[in-house]
């Protein structure tokens, strides 16, 4: 399953060519067909505090990046009364790319679990540094 997972990656990087984020202080996590059933294509991803956090959906149904865990209630994604998660991407559709906000709260040493918000079996973990 997941050489099947890398080949869809490897696919969709060359039909859809280089990403437009390629710097050194950036963290991408991405969905390739089928995550749905198998979560982000990179179930493990290192995040520094404060650096920037893209996500690119490759799928063909809309996601986002959202953390478990609670962040401060002053974030511009927050809508209260529910608990404001820590990490936050807007949600998109296939093909796009978004920004994952709230690294500047992440603290190293720390891991972190995201889900996406529409399917919540899809799951991830962020690994601070």
């Amino acid at each position: 399953m997941r050489l099947k997972v890398a080949l869809i990656a490897a696919l969709a990087s060359i039909l859809l060519g280089p990403s437009p984020v390629q710097a050194e202080d950036v963290s991408v996590i991405s969905t390739v067909p089928g995550a749905i059933f198998h979560g982000y294509a990179s179930p493990v991803t290192v995040v520094t505090p404060g650096a920037a956090f893209h996500y690119l959906n490759f799928d063909i149904f809309q996601h986002d990046v959202v953390s478990r865990e609670s962040g401060p209630d002053t974030q511009p994604w927050c809508k209260p009364p529910a608990p404001c998660p820590l990490l936050h991407s807007e949600l998109i559709g296939p093909g796009e790319q978004t920004e994952v906000q709230g690294t500047e709260n992440l603290e190293p040493g720390k891991r972190y679990s995201i889900f996406c918000t529409l399917h919540p079996s899809m799951k991830g973990t962020i690994v601070v540094p």
